[in-house]
């Protein structure tokens, strides 16, 4: 979703037509340093009403699960009565019982465990229920429940993308390749397209190992002039577009999905 529908999402929540009023679109200009009003008029607002739905689909399941009340009454871990826990984690189960735990005792639960399965159910936990848990615990607790997990899962995909790369070598050895901007552009099908979106999906994952692919590229490249312009070209897609992008992960169980994520110039990464 661009900035632009995030915005228009939150300002304007009660929207119910397609015309924008004067204040608006100077509000919008404002906010976006936007000259062309055309931008502004053509803003796609069967888009702004779905994710509008979106966005309140969402904050009344996050209510859900902020208002409903544990029905134990001790923690089933640490058997300490909820009422005097200073943190109340509460799980939801699929038939709707909400469970409730001592958060600094599941916390500890999940750091010392390989899979995040609920203790009673042994149901998996899903990555937002985790981080749901680890804003409720410190922050040495909050890095035991998410960052093995997420080293796991950014492992498995930067493996998965350094075997793409390396499977489309041989064939950008075999592919007499002028003019690289040209290629991707009319065949977006071809190795060297796939091999640029490979790669920049590994500059996101890890920029060590991106470097790393650079050089074993030039090394074992039959043209090294080639090879050194469609490095520098795919380093101009990396630094101008995913600067300041990282991968993260979405999972549950054995599933998982991966984000490219803006963090932004002064944030810390997410993972």
């Amino acid at each position: 979703m661009s900035d632009l529908l995030v915005y228009l999402v939150k300002k304007f929540p009660s929207t119910s037509t397609k015309r924008i009023t004067r204040a608006q679109k100077k509000q919008i200009k404002m906010e976006f340093e936007i000259d062309d009003d055309k931008i502004v008029r053509k803003v796609n607002w069967t888009e702004v009403f779905v994710a509008k739905k979106a966005v309140n689909f969402v904050s009344v399941q996050r209510k859900k699960h902020i208002h409903q009340r544990a029905k134990n009454l001790t923690c089933p871990i640490s058997l300490k009565k909820l009422k005097e826990c200073s943190s109340v984690f509460k799980y939801v189960q699929e038939d709707g019982f909400v469970r409730g735990y001592d958060a600094t005792s599941l916390a500890t639960y999940f750091s010392k465990v390989e899979e995040a399965k609920d203790p009673i159910t042994r149901k998996h936990y899903s990555s937002l229920e985790l981080r749901r848990l680890s804003k409720q615990v410190n922050a040495k607790l909050s890095r035991g429940i998410l960052d093995k997990r997420i080293s796991f899962w950014r492992s498995v995909f930067l493996k998965a993308t350094q075997t793409m790369i390396s499977n489309l070598m041989p064939a950008l050895k075999a592919e007499q390749l002028n003019d690289t901007i040209s290629t991707f552009q009319n065949d977006r099908r071809s190795p060297m397209s796939s091999f640029l979106c490979q790669a920049s999906y590994l500059y996101s994952i890890s920029k060590p190992k991106y470097r790393s692919m650079k050089r074993h590229f030039i090394k074992h490249a039959i043209d090294k002039r080639h090879a050194k312009q469609t490095l520098s070209f795919l380093d101009n897609i990396c630094f101008n577009l995913f600067r300041f992008h990282e991968i993260v992960f979405a999972f549950k169980g054995e599933r998982a999905v991966p984000m490219l994520v803006n963090v932004g110039a002064n944030k810390n990464l997410i993972n």
